[in-house]
Formats: structure tokens, sequence, C-alpha cells
């Protein structure tokens, strides 16, 4: 059955519909249809855009293509595909993307023809061929390998110079180009990162060795390059121990030091010094003691290391000798140097933080220390070496050599505790007592030795750091308002049997406080003292705060005065010289007769009443007793009571007040109201 003709209108319908849609094919074949029928202008040219737009999809199909080629890595059928629809939109990323393929093609091409010329030997083939492809990581390392293959040593160290070794191969390679150019400590300094026990390999890192310290001592011989040479030279010394240029090194080593001195560069000279040595000869020693006071002068920083080296060298013999021939002339070189250094340390102890405060604290006290040693070695030339501050003394090696020394010569020293306190700061507890110089209490305690861990031969000293440690931070304590530790005052007692100055300063610090609270702290730990060294001091001191604390206590109405008397009693037994407690007792005592005067007339037992007031030496206990008849006497007529119990009453009032006394005005006024009534 024919199909029916359609109208050129119908027909044209159509294909804008389709137009619309954007289903360009469809309506590219309905425009021509109607073109057919009459031709007009601007259907030809919507047949022109659809022709435009279909190939724009067909571009877009072709591009999809290639991309799903370009996945799976099979570049050629991209690039095809990429071609096809460059032709067909001209679009530039288009182009741009055909000439990267190109060149991953022919970069594809490279990489095939490297590792071929790799595998058959044509190292540097290879390595121009590696060259030419994209210059990925593994490629650049493949390339660098077959440069070093080749020989082209300088190439090669260009090739790693900027990659970032991560295995054993390629620092093994970047290395043995290192040392083919000359760069021995290069070399070492690759090869030292990696682990390997291979005897080849280590054999060859020997040699490299070998060659480094040749071509140090040709550098040497031709050149001033000391700080080169020294940073070179060192890293064999460190890991072989000498190899044979330690002598070159150490001289390089001191030669760059002199260079850095002109320049002023003092703390890369300190970084050189260090770490210190084990043993300090003369020369050396002048060397640390001008660094650090260079670099203290020039920052205030590293003021301990110079009082260690400062003080010791001033005392040095060798050194000494140096300032003058003549005894009086060098004592005042020694007395200028010091006072030099110290006029430094005052300067940042005035100005700067904590630390410089606690420097000076610490030169002082070293100071002290070695003008006493120097004074105990005198001229004797085999122990002038230990003439020296503590801190020099532990970080050398001399500490127990000067224990002895003091051990030696007990007689030299003015009384007991000069003698411990030199040998106590010269032992290993030592730095507690610079501790408590400081009050850095709890550093103090913290750096006191633990028992058995320490020298017997400084048994003595370290025992006497205890104590006095121990006593500064109970008094500290205490001073703190709290309680001090009970295994205190076992210590406390073998300090103060060694010196009583202690004792006085406790005493001192117990007479000066006001506050309760803490007057009972002092009150037990002077009790718990007096139980075990019951001294004069101890007691007066005792008495004196326990009576003031007690009339504190008594005042505050937390004591009543029947304790207050009994408290007052026992410090004068103490100490019956105790003027405060003497003068208290009597107004204790007057307070207690009121009290007791007071009860009794409260509860109307008069006869005890008229006892205490007839026995007691106070007039106010007996001019109370009488202010109470008086008011009695005053209130009789206002109370109920007949004529005959008023004059019984009136003669018992009489008798009481004679028994207390019996001339008081009071008994004339009785007299006169028994007869009114």
């Amino acid at each position: 059955m024919k199909k029916k003709p359609q109208n050129r209108d119908s027909i044209l319908a159509k294909a804008e519909k389709f137009f619309n849609r954007e289903n360009y094919p469809l309506a590219k074949r309905e425009f021509e249809k109607a073109n057919r029928i009459a031709v007009q202008d601007d259907i030809t040219e919507k047949i022109k855009i659809c022709v435009r737009e279909i190939g724009q999809l067909k571009a877009k199909d072709l591009v999809k293509k290639a991309r799903k080629y370009a996945k799976k890595s099979k570049l050629r059928e991209a690039l095809r595909c990429f071609e096809q629809a460059y032709g067909i939109s001209g679009e530039d990323w288009i182009r741009e993307r055909i000439n990267q393929l190109k060149g991953d093609l022919s970069s594809s091409d490279s990489l095939k023809a490297a590792r071929q010329a790799e595998a058959s030997g044509e190292y540097e083939k290879a390595a121009g061929l590696y060259a030419g492809t994209q210059k990925g990581k593994d490629t650049r390392f493949k390339m660098a390998h077959c440069l070093v293959r080749a020989g082209r040593y300088d190439d090669a160290v260009s090739a790693f110079k900027d990659l970032t070794l991560s295995d054993y191969s390629a620092m093994y390679d970047y290395g043995f180009a290192l040392a083919k150019v000359g760069k021995y400590h290069q070399c070492l300094n690759i090869w030292g990162s990696i682990e390997s026990d291979d005897s080849a390999f280590l054999k060859q890192r020997a040699s490299v060795r070998s060659l480094l310290a040749s071509d140090l001592y040709d550098r040497f011989e031709h050149s001033e390059d000391f700080a080169g040479i020294y940073k070179e030279g060192i890293s064999i010394v460190n890991s072989t121990g000498d190899g044979c240029i330690g002598d070159l090194v150490e001289y390089c080593k001191y030669a760059w030091i002199d260079q850095l001195w002109k320049e002023e560069q003092y703390e890369t000279i300190r970084g050189l010094l260090l770490p210190f040595p084990t043993k300090m000869e003369a020369d050396l020693l002048t060397l640390y003691a001008k660094t650090f006071f260079k670099l203290a002068e020039i920052s205030g920083e590293h003021l301990s290391d110079l009082i260690m080296f400062w003080l010791t060298t001033v005392y040095h013999p060798e050194i000494s000798w140096k300032f003058s021939a003549r005894p009086e002339e060098r004592d005042n070189v020694r007395r200028a140097l010091i006072q030099k250094a110290e006029d430094l340390l005052k300067k940042y102890a005035d100005v700067g933080d904590k630390s410089s405060k606690t420097a000076l604290v610490c030169w002082n006290v070293e100071k002290k220390l070695v003008e006493d040693l120097q004074a105990l070695v005198g001229d004797r030339e085999d122990l002038s070496c230990l003439v020296c501050s503590p801190q020099f003394a532990v970080r050398f090696g001399k500490s127990r050599r000067i224990i002895q020394l003091i051990r030696d010569n007990r007689g030299f020293f003015t009384d007991l505790e000069h003698y411990l306190l030199t040998g106590g700061y010269y032992s290993s507890a030592g730095p507690s007592l610079f501790h408590l110089e400081n009050r850095q209490y709890d550093k103090a305690l913290a750096g006191l030795p633990v028992s058995g861990s320490y020298d017997t031969a400084e048994s003595e000293f370290v025992g006497y750091c205890v104590e006095r440690v121990q006593f500064a931070c109970g008094l500290h304590c205490l001073e703190e308002g709290e309680s001090l530790p009970g295994q205190y005052i076992e210590t406390t007692v073998n300090l103060f049997n060694k010196t009583s100055k202690y004792e006085q300063e406790l005493i001192d610090k117990a007479i000066d406080s006001h506050e309760p609270d803490k007057l009972r702290l002092y009150e037990d730990i002077l009790n718990e003292l007096h139980s075990m060294r019951p001294t004069k001091g101890i007691k007066d001191a005792l008495s004196l705060v326990m009576s003031r604390r007690a009339i504190m206590m008594f005042n505050m109405r937390q004591m009543n005065s029947k304790v207050l008397n009994t408290t007052i009693r026992k410090a004068l037994k103490l100490n019956p010289e105790n003027e405060f407690a003497s003068g208290l007792l009597g107004h204790v005592k007057v307070n207690v007769e009121i009290e007791k005067l007071n009860h009794a007339l409260n509860r109307y037992k008069m006869g005890k009443a008229c006892r205490i007031a007839a026995m007691s030496e106070n007039e106010e206990v007996r001019d109370l007793f009488f202010e109470f008849m008086e008011r009695n006497l005053e209130e009789l007529d206002g109370h109920d009571m007949d004529s005959t119990g008023k004059a019984f009453f009136l003669r018992e009032l009489y008798k009481w007040c004679a028994d207390v006394d019996e001339s008081h005005p009071i008994l004339d006024k009785i007299n006169n109201k028994s007869q009114v009534i």
C-alpha cells in the first residue's frame, strides 16, 4: 500500500519538531525533503546547521572512543580517533591531545628501545634514549644508572643530584659516581645510609676512606681550607676511630677555631668544643674559659660553663705562671680576672632573669671553695691540679681525689661545718647544696643521692648535706605553714649536734613567729626536739612559744583560764626566767580566782566564795566579792521578805563579809540596815 503523499507544510512542521529536539539527523532528512519540493534560503541554512551539529556529535563520539582507548593504553587507536575528531571539529584542545599522544607514542618507543639497549649493554645509548622519554621518577633513575655504567660519572652525579634516593641500589650508584669524580666525602655520606655486610661493598667503602684521607692531606699541603678538611675528616675519625688522620683533623679543628676567633664566631667555636674532652690540658682550658667568657659577654648565656672554666683556669699553675714571675703580681692578675668575670655576672644578675641571679649565687659559693682549695694545696705541685670548681671536678673526674684531700687535711678548716660544707660541695650531694643556696627546695631534695649509691669515702659529707638540706627544707615548710615531715627530726638533731648555729636559726624563726597556726607548728617541733635534745636554747624557745601561743588562744576564746594556767606553769617549768610567762601567770591566777568566785557566787555557795576572797592576794578578786555583797544589800528592800527574814539575812551577810575583811566599810552599812529593820 502506497504512503499518502505529504504536503510541504507538514514536512516542515515535522522537521522543525526534530530540530527543536536537537535530533539533527532526522531534522536534516525532513528539511531536505521540503527543499526538494521548493528551495528556500532559510531551509537551506537550517540544513547547514544540522550538518554542522551532526559533525559535532560524530566528533564527540570519536573523542569518547579515543578516551576509552587511552585508558586501555591503546595509544595508536586513541590517536586515530582524536585525529578524526579534530578533522571534524578543529578544536585546539583536541590538537594538543593529539600532540601529547604522539609524544607518548614516541616516548614509549624510546623507552622500549632504551630497555633493549640497556639489556644488550649499550649503556650510553640507553641513557640517551631514557633521557628522550618522559622524565618520570623511575626513568630518571634508570638514566642515571646507565650513565654510571657507561662511565659518564659527571653526568650521573648531575642526574642523581635532584633525586630522592629511596633504595640501596640508587644510593650505591650515586656514591660510586661521586667517588669517581673525587667527591669522596659526599660518597661516604651517601653510602653511610646503606646497611650492608657485603664484604665487597665494605672493601670499596674502606678504599674511598683511604682516598679521602689522601685527598685531605693533599688539600692541607696546598690550601688553608681548615674548615672543609675538618668537616670531612671528622667523618672518617667518627666512623673508624682514627683512619690515620686523627692528628690532621685535630690540627685543622684548632686552626679553624683560630680563624673563627678572628671572625668572632664564638658560638661556632663552642660547637666545635663540645662535647667536653675527658682530659683538659692547660692551653685547652684557657680556650674554653675565653670562649665561654665571650659568649657570656655577648649574650648573657652559658654562665654556668663560664664559672666552671674561669675559676679553674685562673688558679691553674701552668696558666697563672704566665701572668707574672712575681707571686704578688700573679695574685693581682688573678684577682683582676676574677673580678672581671664577677662584674659580668653581676651585670646580668642586676637586669637579667632568675637564671642570671642563680649563676651569681653559684659563683660566690664556688669562688670561696676554690680559694680554700688553693690555700689548702699551697705550693704542692702534685696537688695543684685539684684546685678547681665543684662543677669542673665532677665533669672531669677529680671529685674523689678532692674529697680525699679534704679528709686528709681536716685540721686546715676553721671548724667542723667548714670542713663538712667544703666536702659536701665536692661530693655527689653537692648539686643539692647549690639548689639550696638558690632556695630551690624541691630540686635540693630531689638531688640528694640515695643511700648506698655513693662512695663510702664521701659518706660523712653526703650525710651532712642530707641533714643540711632536710633542715632547710623543713624550715621552709614551717614558714609556709606546713608541718615538718617526721623523718626530718632525727637529721635535724644530728645537724644541731654538729653545729649549734642551725639550732639558733630555728629558735629565731620560732620566736619571730606571731601567727597562732605557725606557733603551733613550731611548738610541736620544739617539743619533739626537746625530747631528743633538751638544750637550754630549745627549752627557753619552747617555753616562750608555748606561753605566747597559749595567751593568743585564750584571747581568741579557744582556751579557758584553767588550761591557760596549766600551760603557763609548764612554760615556767621549762624556763623559770621566762618573764613573759611570769607576767602572764599573775593575770592568769586572777582570772582563775575570778572564775571560781563567780562560779561560787552564782550558785550561792557563800562559804566557798568567802574562802576564795579571803585567800586571794588580789584586790580585784576581793572587790568583786564585796561588789556582789553591796548589790545584795541594796536589793534587800525589794525582796518579799518579812523583818525576821531580813534580819537573818543581814546577820549572814555581815558574817560573810567579816570573814573576808573585818574592817571593810560594808560592815557599817549592814549594821545601820539592821538597826532600821
